[in-house]
């Protein structure tokens, strides 16, 4: 980590610029409610051995293609797990990254990537929860399969 010019920082390439504390909002003093069950609120508990729910491209490559192609900030809410078949084939298969949108036609936007040639490249794909995708299969069936 290097120091820019004021109150900025470098870290790995990202300029981060630091408020002094004197700006800050207040903390509350009161205390937060404890979520006792994750499955209460439709939440899967996260269990650290399963490494196929991470997008192999990174949460921060799809918060930006994100932001690139639909214009809008967005925050992770799940993984959930498709598999599209044809006849007993395989046509698709791997987790797809559910975000939270504030946008004019969705609230949500599923995004994923895939293998994009032989070079170690990444491809990925951002839907818009809008129209005929209703949740993440739909996505995958409109994006890569063509509806």
């Amino acid at each position: 980590m290097s120091r820019g010019a004021g109150n900025s920082e470098v870290f790995r390439g990202v300029v981060t610029t630091a408020r002094p504390a004197a700006t800050l909002p207040p903390v509350a003093s009161k205390r937060l409610p404890t979520l006792r069950a994750s499955t209460e609120w439709g939440m899967t508990p996260f269990d650290p051995r399963e490494t196929r729910r991470v997008d192999p491209a990174g949460l921060p490559a799809l918060l930006q293609t994100i932001r690139h192609v639909h214009g809008v900030d967005a925050t992770w809410m799940d993984s959930v797990p498709v598999s599209e078949t044809f006849e007993g084939r395989v046509l698709w298969e791997g987790h797809v990254q559910v975000f939270a949108v504030q946008h004019p036609r969705a609230k949500r936007v599923y995004a994923w990537s895939e293998p994009d040639g032989d070079r170690g490249r990444r491809r990925v794909h951002a839907v818009l929860g809008a129209g005929p995708v209703e949740d993440a299969r739909t996505a995958v069936r409109v994006e890569t399969l063509g509806g």
